[in-house]
C-alpha cells in the first residue's frame, strides 16, 4: 500500500457547544456500526502526565465528556483510562469488536485546545461583548478589553472508520468476504472467508460465548471456546480446527 486515507473531521466550536458536539458524533457513529453489525465499548481517555494547558480547563473538558457518555451510552456503560489522553485534550476512544470479538480501535472523538487552535491563532468575538476602538496609540487598557472580547476556539476531531483501507479488511472478515445482510462485498474485497468463522460461532452456542478466540497452533487456526466455572461445575473448553496456516 503506497497511501492510505482517513475519514476524520474537524469542528470548531465554543467551550460550552463542546457536549453538544461529542454527541452528535456519538450518534453518528452508533449509525455507522449498527449498520455495519458490529458492537462497540466506549473509553474515556483523561489528561496525561505531559499534558498543555491549564489543569482547570482540562477538568472542565473532561466533565463534558463524561456527561455526554453517561447521556449517550448510560452511566456505568463506559470507563476512564486515566492519564491515556493526547497532551493537547482529552479523547473518547470507541473500540468496536468483529465477528471473531477481537477489538479494534477504529473510531475516535478528541478534543484539541491546546494545538491547532493555538497554532492557526484562532478566535471569535464573544457574543454581548463589544471591544473599544482604542484612540490614539496603544493603550494596555483597551488592549485588555479587545483581548477579552475575543476567545479561543475548541476543536473537535472526530472519525468513524478511522483508516478506510484498514476498516475494509476487518469488515471482509467481519462480513466473511460478502456485505451485510448479504449483500455484496466491498469492491476489490475477494475470496470466500475465513471457516473459522462459522466454527467459532458454533462453539459460542455451546460454550455461552465465554472466553471464544482464536489460537493459532502449528502453523493453523484454531477456534477455541472455554466454558466458565458454574454453580457447582468445572471449566470445559471445545476446539475445531479452522483451516490453512494464514
Amino acid at each position: 500500500m503506497r497511501r492510505f486515507q482517513q475519514d476524520d473531521a474537524h469542528i470548531f466550536c465554543r467551550q460550552d457547544q463542546i457536549k453538544a458536539e461529542v454527541l452528535g458524533a456519538l450518534d453518528f457513529m452508533k449509525h455507522v456500526y449498527t449498520v455495519l453489525g458490529m458492537t462497540c465499548k466506549l473509553e474515556l481517555s483523561t489528561r496525561p502526565a505531559k499534558a498543555l494547558g491549564d489543569h482547570a480547563l482540562w477538568d472542565i473538558a473532561e466533565d463534558q465528556l463524561a456527561e455526554a457518555l453517561d447521556e449517550f451510552g448510560g452511566v456505568g456503560n463506559w470507563s476512564v483510562i486515566a492519564g491515556d489522553g493526547a497532551f493537547y485534550g482529552p479523547k473518547i476512544d470507541i473500540k468496536v469488536f468483529d465477528a471473531l470479538e477481537r477489538i479494534h480501535q477504529c473510531a475516535t472523538v478528541q478534543l484539541d485546545f491546546f494545538q491547532l487552535p493555538l497554532r492557526f491563532d484562532l478566535q471569535y468575538k464573544a457574543q454581548g461583548v463589544e471591544a473599544k476602538e482604542e484612540e490614539g496609540g496603544e493603550e494596555e487598557g483597551a488592549a485588555a478589553e479587545k483581548a477579552q472580547a475575543f476567545q479561543r476556539h475548541v476543536m473537535v476531531h472526530r472519525a468513524m472508520l478511522g483508516s478506510v483501507e484498514r476498516m475494509t479488511a476487518v469488515l471482509a472478515e467481519h462480513w466473511e468476504a460478502s456485505g451485510p445482510s448479504g449483500s455484496p462485498p466491498p469492491p476489490g474485497v475477494r475470496g470466500a472467508g475465513r471457516p473459522q468463522v462459522q466454527r467459532l460461532r458454533l462453539l459460542r452456542g455451546a460454550a455461552g460465548r465465554a472466553r471464544c478466540g482464536v489460537l493459532r497452533r502449528g502453523g493453523r487456526l484454531i477456534a477455541h471456546a472455554e466454558e466458565e466455572e458454574g454453580a457447582g461445575g468445572t471449566a470445559g473448553a471445545a476446539q475445531l480446527r479452522a483451516g490453512g496456516g494464514a
